[in-house]
């Protein structure tokens, strides 16, 4: 089938300089034109670049080997190389690059709905973008930016294929008619600049720079546009934009060398000619070409035959045909990004209330154009003046001339809310970044490894803090990554808004040691080329987190605390009774004697700047409540925000997390489809926060649904959503420690066989002390037990592996009197094994693994000792309960309101 293009091409030729790897595209009507577009090419290398092309490679083609081309090679003192007879191999770049474009363009034609005749616009705009977008092959640099010597701006990139309406500027246009014309956005223009825009009811493009989009327009309402262009059907797209499989025909043209572009001087090319048409040679193509709907019902099929009994048929990313597109807006920690999450099957029942989901963290990032030119700018650069002015006094770079040679690392400005423990808005936060992602091992960076103390750790030094009257105070190191002093040499580009941040420190500063140093760098920046020389470990860089983490262990040491195998991260001084505990920035200081307190504070005030809090209340996501005899650890703000963010505040609530008798990995039936359109795997894993912070009565319930991440259906994401109404109805729940004599005990739980899909148990565990949890487990076991005495059993090896481990922490700490466990369970015949190593017919399949309890319990102070099962309150991390046990169950865990009594 032979479609031209709108401006009827039916080829397209690239060249690609080796270096950059910038490429630049161009659409011919017939192949013998790659000479004059060659030419054109090399005109526009030697006049905006004043480079010289030293070398050309190409396969044997006729457009490439002919009399008018070895002429203009040999006037031209360019080196021309020509593969060997079927070998693509010699030019693995330009096939690669080929494979790129004519892939993308394929996706954007499907996604858009646009018919085959706007191949071309699809090939220049895939083009255009994979020039500004990040490269592996070069180190994570970027080609735009290797080409031209500047970052690019993406502000201007569109949704190819949205609805566009476009000022219209004719004289003619009547008083009463419409400002705009509506089209379809399908590119840009260089020259002239602007957007390239089509418009149907005229039946051309337009190339405009006042353009309104709409990225929301559906691509199925694209229909009664462009109907008069698919007269039988749309065009399949293999017709159209042929094999990209790596064994059909590919003309490439590589040159330069291995050497750079600094090194030789010329940038290097690579020209590459694909015909879109179906009239290639015989021994061109070879190998099997599909159509996109066959490639999706292939995988359908491979998966349907590998899935096991009960999962849910695993959701695709692919779709057949053009269902609704949605777009979620989802904002994370790193970058706000737009998800397409179109169905497989376009169902009618579609909940309009997930169609405009804001997924913000609770620091969730501000765009920074957006930040800088919004109502708020003047707060934002209030915010970007405090970080340059710890990166000046920090003395964090050096401002030099880019060395010829150098690898540069890019570098952003994060910009932030940072929210009170009420969940109102603190202050804005703006942070310098390092893009450490393209670092290069062993050059840039070595060792990365850096510990962050365990939520456990935490939660049993609050619980020794309650039992022993301690108290708790928080600091907080201002810019802490920046003590961390880099062992390699890291060039990085200049922050955003630098100079004029400098400017605005000469001006507006009193200290003048800030100011000095600001006139230095100032002056220093002058001229072009200049980079930023590292001098500390900046955030984003590969090693910050370890190089900090050297810093500050050097300083606690000198504190005369030491750090505990245990967790690295907790520092104990064991004759003042005091621990400090480190999550990167953020630390808690533990302990009765003021003095000692006070001590540690002035060590690391020599060394840092740092923020005293006082008595600790927000650290982690987690509020800290300190009364008289107790303290209260709850996620209450958290829990409040993630119903926010599902719009659940207005939710009615229920009792239990997980309804009992629920069967989620049962077959599914016909009006149980996927539910693609709600964020079932980010609510998962905002869920999962709150099961390991305060929450482990939700702890089953969230390791139950996210085996189904990427299989869920209708009914995992009702269940998903029970667990957040159940949070709304118990949101004020606490873990409350309390001033007790109590010893440590363990509470063991399994549930034989709980899971439908491959008859595995589940296990449960916790840890009680000062009257509530600290440490707790609920998950799938290993292997399959042919028995609840066997699944019994290896739940309590699971459990005296954490009580080794927790005996050893305490005698670290210096509580040898609490250095021993009780462990209670609800099968005798599983204590009786724990006790008796004699060879038993029904025991010896058991793996050797977990006979590791007869050892623990012979060699540390560990007690089984059995339990009813209707006091045994771990049975909330094995199964779903009814209210009255539920309830039961999570008293016994410490979980409390205000007006809760206290377990006795």
């Amino acid at each position: 089938m032979r479609i031209e293009s709108k401006g009827g091409a039916r080829y397209f030729v690239t060249f690609t300089d080796d270096y950059s790897r910038w490429t630049q595209t161009y659409l011919i009507r017939k192949k013998p034109e790659v000479a004059s577009k060659f030419r054109e090419y090399k005109n526009f290398v030697e006049t905006q670049l004043e480079r010289k092309i030293k070398a050309v490679q190409s396969d044997n083609g006729k457009e490439y080997c002919n009399k008018e081309m070895d002429k203009f090679f040999r006037d031209s003192g360019i080196q021309r190389r020509l593969t060997t007879v079927y070998s693509p191999q010699q030019n693995g770049l330009g096939e690669r690059k080929n494979r790129t474009l004519v892939e993308a363009a394929r996706c954007m034609l499907l996604e858009s709905g646009l018919p085959a005749s706007f191949w071309g616009e699809a090939i220049m705009t895939a083009n255009h973008v994979r020039n500004r977008c990040i490269s592996k092959s070069i180190d994570g640099d970027i080609p735009y930016k290797r080409w031209t010597g500047k970052s690019p701006d993406v502000s201007h990139l569109q949704i190819f294929g949205c609805k566009a309406y476009v000022l219209d500027k004719s004289t003619n246009r009547g008083k009463f008619d419409s400002k705009t014309v509506e089209g379809i956005f399908v590119g840009y223009s260089d020259y002239p600049k602007g957007y390239r825009v089509w418009i149907p009811s005229e039946q051309k493009i337009r190339i405009s720079r006042d353009v309104k989009f709409f990225e929301e327009f559906e691509s199925n309402e694209y229909e009664d546009i462009i109907s008069s262009e698919t007269l039988n059907g749309r065009f399949k797209l293999s017709d159209v934009l042929g094999n990209t499989d790596p064994s059909g025909r590919v003309d490439i043209d590589i040159c330069g060398g291995e050497n750079s572009l600094e090194e030789t001087n010329a940038p290097t090319v690579n020209m590459q000619e694909i015909p879109l048409m179906q009239d290639f040679e015989e021994d061109e193509i070879t190998g099997e070409i599909f159509t996109p709907d066959e490639e999706i019902e292939k995988m359908d099929d491979a998966i349907k035959t590998k899935r096991g009994p009960g999962r849910p048929r695993k959701i695709l990313t692919g779709k057949v045909g053009r269902p609704k597109k949605q777009y979620h807006t989802i904002y994370n920690q790193n970058l706000p990004v737009v998800v397409d999450r179109s169905n497989i099957e376009p169902t009618s029942n579609e909940d309009p209330r997930y169609e405009e989901i804001d997924f913000v963290m609770a620091a969730s990032e501000i765009p920074f154009s957006e930040a800088i030119h919004g109502a708020d700018k003047d707060e934002w650069k209030d915010a970007i003046l405090s970080e340059i002015k710890s990166l000046v006094i920090n003395d964090t770079w050096d401002v030099v001339d880019k060395p010829v040679h150098a690898k540069v690392v890019g570098c952003r400005t994060v910009l932030r809310n940072k929210y009170a423990a009420d969940g109102t808005l603190d202050r804005r936060k703006a942070r310098v970044v390092a893009k450490g992602f393209t670092q290069r091992p062993g050059i840039d960076f070595h060792d990365t490894f850096a510990p962050v103390a365990r939520l456990s750790s935490l939660r049993l030094l609050v619980a020794l803090a309650a039992r022993y009257n301690l108290k708790i105070s928080q600091l907080d190191v201002t810019s802490a990554y920046l003590n961390g002093k880099i062992d390699t040499e890291v060039f990085m580009e200049k922050p955003a808004l630098l100079q004029e941040m400098l400017q605005r420190i000469i001006n507006e500063e009193d200290d003048h040691t800030l100011v000095k140093k600001a006139r230095v760098m100032l002056r220093d920046l002058q001229g072009e080329n200049k980079i930023c020389r590292l001098r500390k470990a900046l955030y984003g860089l590969r090693q910050a987190g370890r190089q900090w983490n050297y810093e500050i262990d050097k300083t606690m040491k000198r504190a005369g605390l030491v750090p505990t195998n245990a967790d690295p991260c907790v520092y104990v001084d064991k004759n003042t009774r005091t621990f400090v505990l480190i999550y990167v920035d953020d630390i808690l200081i533990i302990s009765g004697n003021q003095e000692r307190e006070r001590q540690i504070k002035d060590v690391l005030s020599k060394a840092f700047r740092i923020k005293d809090f006082g008595l600790a209340k927000y650290c982690l996501g987690i509020q800290i409540e300190q009364n008289e005899n107790e303290i209260c650890l709850s996620q209450a703000g958290y829990i409040r925000e993630i119903l926010k963010r599902y719009r659940m505040e207005d939710c009615k609530p229920v009792l239990t997390p997980l309804a009992v008798g629920s069967k989620l990995s049962e077959l599914h039936s016909e009006d149980d489809n996927e539910d693609t359109n709600f964020p079932f795997r980010e609510l998962i894993g905002a869920l999962m926060y709150v099961a390991v912070g305060t929450r482990p009565d939700v702890s089953h319930a969230v390791s139950v649904l996210s085996q189904f991440s990427n299989c869920y259906r209708k009914k995992h994401c009702t269940a998903a959503k029970r667990v957040l109404r159940y949070l709304k109805g118990t949101i004020d729940k606490k873990l409350i420690y309390r001033k007790n004599q109590d010893n440590l005990t363990c509470y063991v739980d399994a549930d034989w066989a709980n899971c439908e899909i491959d008859r595995r148990s589940y296990t449960g565990s916790t840890f009680i002390l000062s009257g509530a949890a600290f440490s707790w487990e609920s998950r799938k076991q290993r292997t399959v037990a042919l028995s609840s005495t066997e699944a019994e059993y290896m739940a309590l090896s699971d459990a005296s592996k954490e009580a080794v481990f927790l005996i050893g922490y305490l005698k670290e700490l210096g509580f040898q009197s609490l250095a021993n466990v009780v462990v209670f369970n609800d099968n005798q015949g599983a204590g009786k094994l724990t006790e008796n190593s004699v060879y038993h017919a029904r025991s010896k399949h058991i793996d050797v693994r977990y006979h590791f309890i007869r050892d623990a319990v012979k060699k540390h102070p560990i007690k089984i000792l059995y339990l009813p099962t209707e006091k045994m309150i771990a049975d909330v991390l094995t199964k779903a309960l009814p209210k009255e046990n539920h309830d039961r169950c999570i008293l016994g865990l410490g979980l409390q309101s205000d007006n809760t009594s206290a377990v006795t």
